[in-house]
């Protein structure tokens, strides 16, 4: 169950198109419609005549944990325990115009979590070269401070390539480094739309 509201407003300005208030809940749950996981986020965002946008956020989240987790090193022994969960964060979150071929986003998260907290840092840059080109760029960092499990820092690093050979081919790359797993992976894709809703795919994956 996932409803949302939102509040509009269009000022008769130059630099900004609209500014808008939202609030969403998410809620997911077992057949028995006991609740598992649940995020309310109450939050305003800034839209830009040139598409940039700005966007702050405050979200409590619920998760029921049902099975030995952990965050921070997870072929550790050590567990936290089975039962129910309450997370509280805030966020920023910035656009630049989408419109330009180069364009990109940055998004900082700070809360609590799992009875610790973590502070995680998100940034992506997009390159597009009309009309063939897209290479796009990833990175984020996450920091962990769980009291009972310790500290953690994990960094994932991605780029993803994708290139219309024509109007029905398309080909695809993504390639992504994980520091907590110390591994990368690699996904390849090709796709032929030889009609309408109907597709021919060849995928890599290592």
């Amino acid at each position: 169950l996932e409803p949302m509201g939102s509040r509009i407003f269009y000022p008769t300005s130059k630099v900004m198109n609209n500014f808008s208030i939202n609030l969403f809940k998410s809620t997911y749950t077992n057949s028995n419609y006991r609740i598992t996981e649940a995020i309310t986020t109450f939050s305003g965002k800034m839209l830009l005549q040139n598409s940039a946008s700005f966007r702050i956020a405050a979200n409590r989240e619920f998760f029921w944990l049902f099975q030995p987790f952990n965050p921070v090193r997870p072929r550790d022994t050590n567990f936290l325990s089975v039962g129910e969960y309450w997370f509280q964060s805030i966020s920023a979150t910035a656009t630049s115009n989408n419109r330009r071929p180069l364009n990109g986003s940055l998004e900082c998260q700070y809360g609590s979590y799992f009875g610790g907290e973590k502070l995680s840092l998100t940034g992506a840059l997009q390159c597009r070269i009309q009309p063939r080109f897209l290479f796009t760029l990833n990175y984020r960092r996450i920091d962990v401070d769980i009291p009972k499990l310790g500290k953690s820092t994990l960094n994932l690093v991605g780029a993803k390539t994708e290139y219309s050979i024509s109007t029905t081919m398309y080909f695809t790359a993504f390639l992504q480094y994980n520091t907590q797993e110390d591994n990368v992976n690699m996904n390849i894709r090709y796709q032929w739309r030889y009609r309408p809703m109907s597709d021919f795919f060849v995928v890599y994956s290592e």
